[in-house]
């Protein structure tokens, strides 16, 4: 039989147990703000400025636009809906529905919303709006339509 001999440490009796100091518990109530950005940014106490919301930006024109390839490709017949495209830096089919705008719809509509800056009138008049105008059949259907737009957006 073999025995093993296991050492223990005694305990040390020099050493005195001391009582713990006991803990105080505070609470502290602080303002604190949290903002968005690259990282959170959080302050206490004080809020940041208040961040102005940026101006909307202006709506374009889209019966400026469709003129200006109008009179792009007006003045050398050899030009196409692709040249066009790279000389505007847009797609072919973006000209190509500009055009049919350009075609379509009436001369006189065409020339008061070119120089148009009413920015409710060229809202009213949006891309769908004007694509469905010029899908109509007759001349006489789109003047209508033109027209009673026209009131309902100056009213």
């Amino acid at each position: 039989m073999a025995f093993f001999v296991i050492w223990l440490p005694g305990v040390d009796t020099k050493r005195v147990v001391r009582k713990l100091a006991q803990h105080n518990v505070v609470q502290l109530l602080v303002k604190m703000y949290k903002y968005p950005g690259r990282g959170t940014t959080i302050v206490f106490d004080r809020p940041l400025a208040e961040r102005k919301a940026p101006p909307p930006k202006p709506l374009k024109n889209l019966i400026t636009e469709a003129m200006n390839f109008h009179d792009y490709l007006a003045n050398d017949p050899q030009r196409t809906f692709f040249d066009a495209s790279r000389e505007f830096k847009v797609t072919r089919s973006w000209v190509s529905q500009l055009m049919k705008l350009a075609n379509n719809l009436p001369p006189n509509f065409l020339k008061d919303m070119k120089s148009c800056t009413n920015q409710t009138i060229i809202k009213r008049f949006s891309g769908k709006t004007l694509m469905h105008i010029a899908k109509l059949k007759t001349p006489q259907e789109r003047q209508i339509i033109i027209n009673k737009l026209l009131t309902e957006s100056t009213a």
